[in-house]
């Protein structure tokens, strides 16, 4: 008997943790990527969280830059919109809700909250109940009054949800406000042919529009919404998170949507992630979780140019530069460079749907160091010296001895002495004449990085830049 008991009691203990950790889910106010792959995150959490915590992010530790906690800090008004089954198997899950929204709702004292209630069935059903020919309401008691209307309504048991979350995005939502959107239903999303057929359009719709959708699920017998992916999908690409409600009831999930709603946290950390590819990563902090779906940009690159080099993208080549490469798409940062220097970009907008990058090949800064061939100049001077120096000397030696009188002896040390001035005349020559050479060269390299300069300041013209290029080359 005794060991039944310790039986039941381990088992209730299982039951106990799983739960906890099946309804322990954070949910996502505002995303910022704008400084990837520095990401920065406000979420609410029904579990108050460790700020030692370690961060995970789909299995790997990250690097948190700061991390805190506002106890009642949401300030930012929030907008909630119910999406509610109004079949007959949703009527007691509805009825625990109107019944409990007065103490639900007291969780969020002091917020700037607006509630609206939906009600859907077979496709085309989709209705708005309102409070005094008004969409959303800001107390209990209207709340209350809305859930009242749509338990006298059923629409019919072949549910559209997807056309039904998709329709609730066109509520006219306040500007700034979190848009969060809670669908309750008990069936998949297989019983409607216009879930199917709106699906994706929906994914895109709550990207663009930044609503976050929460999905509370019953089990019914036959379609159980708890096996269809296509809720945690829409879920965890909006930030929200997806709930059973028979481990949790109603009340209690809503209850801890409520304090997640009303704390608030904030972090910045390091993601794993360092383009914006569009992927969707799972945070993990203790035992709950959030997924956050990176932005996706795409930059299309048109390259032209005669230098002989290989060119990277990302680290990756892509071509060479005697080639002709037209829309190259690649993540965006981009990191382009050719050969072992990065390039000038003529045209980039930061528009954050769509960049256009249109590169020319021109160096963005172009380095010299005079470097003089000392022992070319000194063997090219000896060579000089010995062909043209040694028979001047000589000659001029004949007409000495011819008709000056002069020994003879004295042939051999001024053709020596010919031969050496001359090769040292031209070899000082030569080496002033590349030092010159030279140094206009580093001048010209000067004044195209000046260019460059002046270019990024807006004080020249890419065509400019590329004639002064031309010039170099």
């Amino acid at each position: 008997m005794k060991r039944t008991s310790f039986k039941m009691l381990l088992l209730l203990s299982i039951l106990a943790l799983l739960s906890t950790i099946a309804s322990a889910e954070l949910i996502v106010k505002e995303k910022d990527f704008t400084m990837l792959p520095l990401v920065k995150l406000k979420f609410g959490s029904q579990e108050r969280l460790g700020l030692q915590t370690s961060i995970y992010e789909d299995g790997k530790k990250v690097q948190v830059q700061r991390f805190e906690m506002t106890q009642g800090g949401m300030v930012k008004p929030v907008d909630i919109v119910f999406v509610i089954d109004t079949s007959g198997s949703m009527d007691d899950k509805v009825e625990k809700l109107k019944n409990s929204v007065r103490s639900i709702l007291s969780i969020m004292t002091g917020m700037d909250y607006r509630v609206a209630v939906t009600g859907f069935g077979d496709s085309g059903s989709f209705k708005i109940y309102k409070y005094q020919g008004e969409n959303f309401v800001n107390n209990a008691s209207s709340v209350e009054y809305l859930l009242e209307q749509l338990l006298k309504d059923d629409f019919g048991g072949d549910e559209a949800q997807i056309e039904a979350l998709y329709e609730a995005t066109k509520l006219p939502f306040k500007s700034g406000a979190l848009r969060l959107m809670i669908m309750i239903t008990d069936e998949d999303t297989t019983q409607s042919s216009a879930n199917s057929s709106l699906y994706n359009t929906l994914i895109r719709k709550i990207s663009e529009d930044q609503i976050s959708v929460v999905c509370l699920l019953g089990s019914s017998s036959t379609n159980p919404a708890t096996k269809d992916t296509r809720y945690s999908e829409i879920s965890q690409r909006s930030g929200g998170y997806t709930m059973d409600l028979g481990s949790s009831g109603i009340e209690s999930s809503m209850r801890g949507l409520a304090m997640a709603l009303t704390d608030e946290y904030y972090l910045e950390y390091y993601t794993n992630s360092k383009f914006y590819d569009g992927r969707t990563t799972k945070i993990t902090i203790g035992n709950q979780y959030m997924s956050i779906q990176i932005p996706e940009r795409k930059a299309s690159l048109r390259i032209r140019s005669n230098m002989n080099s290989a060119i990277y993208v990302d680290s990756t080549v892509v071509g060479k530069t005697n080639q002709y490469i037209t829309l190259y798409e690649s993540t965006v940062p981009v990191n382009f460079r050719v050969g072992d220097q990065n390039m000038v970009p003529r045209e980039f907008s930061s528009v954050v749907r769509s960049m256009d990058p249109y590169y020319e090949l021109v160096p963005r800064k172009l380095s010299y160091e005079i470097s003089l061939n000392y022992f070319g100049a000194f063997v090219n001077s000896i060579l000089i010296g010995v062909n043209l120096g040694g028979p001047l000397s000589i000659a001029a030696s004949w007409v000495l001895v011819m008709y000056f009188d002069i020994d003879a002896d004295t042939i051999v040390p001024t053709v020596v002495i010919g031969a050496t001035a001359t090769a040292f005349v031209f070899y000082r020559a030569l080496i002033n004449t590349e030092k010159i050479e030279q140094e206009a060269k580093k001048a010209s390299y000067d004044e195209y990085n000046l260019l460059v300069q002046r270019y990024f300041e807006g004080r020249c013209s890419y065509n400019d830049l590329i004639s002064k290029y031309n010039q170099l080359k």
